[in-house]
């Protein structure tokens, strides 16, 4: 057999395996449905409510309380035992335990990370949530029906007594997704204290305020 020319040194030298490509990895992606369950970020947070403030009523009853929703199920889930990835989509699948706002509320209240009026005021963000979502009439914040779920939220006193109700159901939500925040936040400092996690004069102060002021709360 004789032997091959040599190749010329000007020619690319050809691959080896001509029909073998290199691997690509996949990027990871997620669905419509991960995607709503996230919970939002600061940045993410911040740009909901510079939204808030110039959407119409039933965007920001709407909004707002998805992202309540979104950090009580994140407050559930963190209380449980068994928290797992599986575990987790089992729950919140259609139909499971925390498929639904309702179901979220009560299992959150019987599990005592909340007290009545908390209950009561979750309640209220879910009906007028759904009055918003499925009305077909032109509703407001000051329809009278709407108006009466309003007055159950505990009025903050930097609002005034001349708040409107838009304001009310903004507050409501906001001090409500930054109470269930610190649950979730006390949960995990006392998880890395049992692991040992030594804790700097400031930062148990700020839990021990935190724990007496959720201890009142869930009473």
């Amino acid at each position: 057999m004789a032997p091959k020319p040599p190749i010329p040194p000007d020619r690319p030298r050809a691959p080896r395996f001509k029909g073998k490509k290199k691997a690509t990895r996949k990027k990871e992606s997620i669905t419509l449905r991960e995607l709503s369950k996230q919970l939002p970020n600061n940045e993410d947070f911040e740009a909901i409510m510079d939204e808030i403030a110039c959407a119409s009523d039933r965007s920001a009853a709407i909004v707002l309380a998805s992202v309540v929703d979104r950090y009580l199920e994140s407050a559930i889930i963190d209380s449980f035992v068994r928290n797992d990835r599986k575990t987790k989509e089992n729950l919140t699948a259609t139909g499971g335990s925390l498929d639904g706002f309702f179901s979220k509320i009560h299992l959150g209240y019987a599990m005592g990370l909340y007290n009545q009026q908390k209950c009561n005021e979750l309640e209220a963000v879910r009906r007028i949530r759904n009055s918003f979502a499925h009305s077909a009439k032109n509703i407001t914040f000051e329809t009278p029906q709407i108006s009466v779920e309003c007055s159950i939220f505990r009025p903050l006193r930097r609002l005034g007594s001349n708040a409107s109700n838009r304001e009310k159901y903004i507050s409501a939500c906001e001090r409500i997704a930054m109470f269930l925040i610190g649950i979730m936040f006390l949960r995990r400092a006392n998880k890395l204290i049992e692991k040992g996690l030594v804790l700097d004069d400031e930062l148990k102060s700020t839990i021990s305020n935190l724990e007496s002021h959720y201890d009142i709360l869930s009473a």
